[in-house]
């Protein structure tokens, strides 16, 4: 059990980790070298990891639910570290194990990098596709891999299957895949009306264990971007409304260049081919004196506030409910982003229940919120403009770093919110006014351990604040979140601030 110097210890990593992250995710001038670690590639082991537990977990006994908890946990204290290829070699033993995985190919933690990330779809000017190994690699190494090519899930050109063979040789630990393509035949068969994405994986014994993608765009996605530029720089943006219609559809139109970030998940996790289609009907409605937004679905965009912004994703029912409906706002962790809470978290599955209940959903970027006290009032402002929201019912969770935000929010706008959550994470102020909230721990975890939130809560609840407490023995840090995801909405959906005194300052409803 950490002790609270060492907790103390663990969140500011936390916080150094969380510069260390937003300074790479600027730095693209030059595309990585082969074998570099981005946070597209820990992003997607933590994916493959994600959804073979979410596969495996409701039948899992106690001794490997706490098991594989532990060590994913361990997991994170290397990326927390900054050990991101220690952290993918030991994510791919874990996603083999959890899949049942009855031919013992030897793990091998690969990365492939297809640069540049965008192409023409002229043949004699073709990427190039390179897989490595990622940090140490064996001594020798060598398997039979089948090399695919899809879109849409379709296989593009026939697959190639050949043995591989790296090693730690530095001469040898990456290797020109590009031969084994056919890119005459692979630009044949792309559309030259719109962009499209082709998927690169290389797969061993019938499981991937390297993926990247490729966008093909005629014109370039820069250019589109410019055009898209020209023609909103001429419409009269005649209302406030229009003004924040064309500041989102511009923070849209920005996410498209021919050098798409691997550090920035709003453009490695882009479908630019709904995207592209997306924005001329955006951008058409703005030209015609109407606001596109609200968007069908889950969308991303940013907000306006100051002199900066706020990156999120939007999510509704659908259809758009007509009457005022709740409105949940999310929080992310350290090291993660705003697609936390809509990729990750067991695929997304707090905010498909908060959905199916009828809410209205943002998952906003926590550094930026948390680095200005005015960015949460303007996101709320901009969601209550696109959506009809019920003002007595403005509810927040977030997970590790994003609950130590909500906490404070939760005092800081606690006339303004009906309910809190806290998930393996969160400190309270006994002297303070707070919403109702909850905060939900796990038994062992070693980042933000259960010893350190217990008795804060527990002070809270004796200073007569609204605080309860829950705790889950056989839960860490991060896989907590998803167990826990009805727990956490049943609390919420149970509080409005119509069923306590009003106070002063609150918004009026719709």
């Amino acid at each position: 059990m950490l002790t609270r110097r060492l907790a103390r210890a663990v969140c500011l990593a936390l916080c150094f980790c969380v510069t260390t992250l937003r300074s790479q995710a600027v730095a693209q001038d030059a595309p990585p070298p082969p074998g570099a670690v981005s946070r597209e590639l820990l992003g997607w082991w933590y994916l493959e990891v994600d959804r073979a537990w979410e596969a495996v977990r409701w039948n899992a006994d106690a001794p490997q639910v706490q098991d594989v908890n532990k060590r994913f946990d361990d997991i994170s204290l290397l990326f927390f570290k900054l050990d991101w290829s220690g952290a993918i070699r030991q994510l791919v033993v874990l996603r083999d194990e959890l899949v049942g995985a009855s031919d013992k190919v030897e793990p091998a933690a690969l990365a492939m990098n297809v640069e540049p990330r965008t192409w023409n779809g002229d043949a004699a000017g073709h990427p190039t596709a390179r897989v490595s190994f990622l940090g140490t690699a064996p001594a020798s190494w060598k398997a039979s891999v089948s090399l695919n090519v899809t879109s849409e899930g379709k296989a593009l050109v026939p697959a190639a299957v050949k043995d591989l063979e790296l090693s730690s040789n530095p001469e040898h630990n990456s290797l020109d895949l590009s031969t084994w393509i056919d890119w005459a035949a692979l630009a044949k068969v792309l559309p030259t009306d719109s962009p499209s994405q082709i998927q690169f994986s290389l797969e061993i014994g019938g499981r991937v264990y390297a993926a990247d993608r490729l966008i093909v765009s005629r014109p370039s996605l820069a250019a589109r971007n410019a055009a898209w530029q020209t023609q909103l720089r001429d419409v009269k943006l005649e209302s406030t409304e229009l003004e924040h219609a064309g500041e989102m559809l511009n923070s849209r139109v920005g996410l498209f260049t021919d050098d798409p970030s691997r550090n920035r998940s709003c453009e490695f996790l882009a479908d630019y081919p709904q995207m592209a289609a997306s924005i001329e009907g955006e951008l058409a409605a703005i030209k015609g004196g109407r606001s596109p937004y609200p968007l069908a679905g889950t969308w991303w965009a940013s907000v306006k506030s100051g002199k900066g912004s706020v990156a999120c994703w939007f999510s509704a029912p659908s259809p758009i409910p007509s009457k005022p409906a709740p409105l949940l706002v999310l929080f992310h962790g350290a090291g993660g982003d705003e697609s936390m809470f809509v990729k990750g978290y067991g695929q997304g599955a707090l905010v498909t229940k908060a959905l199916q209940r009828g809410m209205i959903v943002v998952s906003v970027n926590t550094t930026t919120v948390m680095s200005s006290g005015s960015a949460f009032r303007a996101v709320l402002r901009r969601v209550d403009e696109m959506y009809p929201i019920d003002a007595d019912r403005i509810y927040l969770a977030g997970h590790s770093m994003g609950a130590m935000a909500v906490a404070g929010l939760a005092q800081k706008e606690a006339a303004i919110l009906a309910g809190v959550v806290c998930l393996a994470g969160g400190q309270f102020d006994p002297a303070l006014p707070c919403a109702p909230t909850l905060v939900i721990a796990g038994g062992i975890d070693p980042i933000i351990p259960a010893s350190r939130l217990k008795p804060n809560a527990q002070a809270a609840k004796d200073a007569g604040l609204d605080v309860s407490y829950r705790e889950r023995e056989l839960n860490g840090h991060t896989f907590l979140v998803n167990d826990f995801h009805d727990m956490a909405l049943d609390f919420l959906s149970a509080q409005s601030l119509s069923r306590r005194p009003h106070p002063a300052g609150r918004p009026a409803s719709k």
